[in-house]
């Protein structure tokens, strides 16, 4: 069983109904060196279920219905989640830390990772992708022999 998930907030406006598909999911699946049939059988999964329309420069983020999917998915059985965004971690109940990998006391694995939307300017950066693919893959190989951070020496 795959118990690793990626969770966005929202689909963009005219997304396909597959959450994580199209210009994010593809520069997922590139930061992961996955091939296309790779990537689809990922678990993938947004916070709200349909676009929420427009905030300013940015889509607006539906923060109620986030929480009950967070909450949801948090009974489910996956063990590693991979969060992107602010809005989506704040969902969980965590503190926002870009690139953060952490363990919870109820087993369960957390990266957080600014949303790979064309919008933040965090991505501009090759050090800081560099960082993101360094621990996006660090994070879908760790499996459950670990239970300290992948980065520490040993």
């Amino acid at each position: 069983m795959n118990d690793l998930i990626f969770v966005g907030p929202a689909p963009g406006r005219g997304d396909s109904t597959r959450p994580l598909e199209g210009v994010i999911g593809e520069k997922l699946r590139r930061l992961l060196c996955m091939s296309s049939e790779e990537w689809l059988l990922q678990n993938r999964t947004n916070l709200n279920k349909e676009w929420p329309g427009k905030n300013g420069k940015g889509d607006s983020f539906n923060t109620i219905e986030g929480y009950s999917t967070a909450l949801h998915l948090m009974e489910g059985p996956y063990k590693r989640f991979v969060l992107l965004g602010e809005n989506v971690t704040k969902c969980f109940y965590h503190q926002w830390e870009p690139l953060k990998i952490f363990s919870t006391t109820e087993h369960r694995r957390y990266l957080l990772l600014p949303h790979p939307s064309g919008i933040n300017t965090w991505w501009n950066s090759r050090v800081n992708v560099e960082k993101a693919r360094t621990a996006l893959q660090a994070f879908v190989c760790w499996t459950n022999q670990y239970h300290l951070d992948p980065y520490a020496k040993t």
